[in-house]
C-alpha cells in the first residue's frame, strides 16, 4: 500500500498558491528540507511497492501461463486418448461385422448344402418310388412261363391266344334259380336261353372267353 506524505508546510504552500508570506526565507528553505526528508521514505516505500506490484503480478502471469501449459498438456492427452478409443471402436466395428458376415456367410452356406441334401434325397426317393411302380408295373404284366389258359377280361395279355366257346339251350331240372344262377366273370358269363323257364328245360347257357398260351 502507498503510504501518504506529510503536509507542505503552510508557509511553503503559502508561496505556491501565489500569496504573500513573510520574507522568512530561512526558515522556509529550513521547511522544505525537513519535507523532503520526512517524505522521502514515502517515496521510497512507493517504489517497493510497485516493485512488489510487478512481482506479485509476474508470480501469477507465470503461474497462469504455467496452468496454460498443464492445461494444454492435458487436452493433448485426451485427444490423443480420444483418437485411440475412436480406432479400437472401428476396429472393434469392422471385427464385429467381419464376423457377423462370416457367421451369416457359413449359416446361408449350411442352408444351402442341406436344401440341396434334401432335394437330392428327394429326388432318390421318387427314383426308387418310379423304379419300384415299374418293377410291379412289369410284375403285374409277366405272366410266369408255361402252358395254361385264363379267363378274358378284354383283350388278351401279350403273348396269349384267344379263345371262345359257348353252350346254349343247356337242358336243366328246372329254370328257377335253385338250378341257375346268372353271373359275369370279365368276359365269360352263365345266363338264362331267352328268359329263365321261357323254353321249359332248356334255359342253360354258358359263353367262355379265354386266353391260351
Amino acid at each position: 500500500m502507498i503510504k501518504k506524505g506529510k503536509k507542505l508546510p503552510t508557509l511553503i504552500s503559502s508561496i505556491l498558491i501565489g500569496m504573500s508570506v513573510p520574507a522568512y526565507g530561512e526558515n522556509a528553505l529550513q521547511e522544505l528540507e525537513n519535507y523532503v526528508i520526512d517524505n522521502a521514505q514515502a517515496i521510497v516505500d512507493v517504489g517497493e511497492d510497485r516493485a512488489a506490484l510487478q512481482n506479485e503480478y509476474k508470480l501469477d502471469i507465470q503461474q497462469l501461463l504455467e496452468e496454460k501449459q498443464q492445461l494444454k498438456a492435458t487436452v493433448d492427452q485426451l485427444v490423443i486418448r480420444l483418437d485411440q478409443l475412436t480406432q479400437a471402436l472401428e476396429q472393434s466395428t469392422a471385427s464385429t461385422k467381419a464376423y457377423a458376415n462370416a457367421k451369416a456367410s457359413q449359416a446361408e452356406q449350411a442352408a444351402k448344402a442341406t436344401a440341396n441334401d434334401a432335394r437330392t434325397r428327394a429326388i432318390n426317393a421318387q427314383s426308387t418310388a418310379n423304379d419300384a411302380i415299374n418293377r410291379a408295373n412289369k410284375a403285374a404284366n409277366t405272366w410266369p412261363p408255361s402252358s395254361y389258359c385264363i379267363f378274358a377280361n378284354g383283350a388278351c395279355p401279350s403273348g396269349f391266344t384267344r379263345h371262345e366257346g359257348y353252350l346254349r339251350a343247356i337242358s336243366l331240372y328246372d329254370g328257377s334259380s335253385s338250378y341257375i344262377k346268372q353271373s359275369t366273370f370279365g368276359s365269360s358269363k352263365i345266363s338264362c336261353h331267352g328268359g329263365c323257364g321261357q323254353y321249359g328245360h332248356w334255359t342253360g347257357e354258358l359263353h367262355l372267353q379265354i386266353c391260351c398260351k
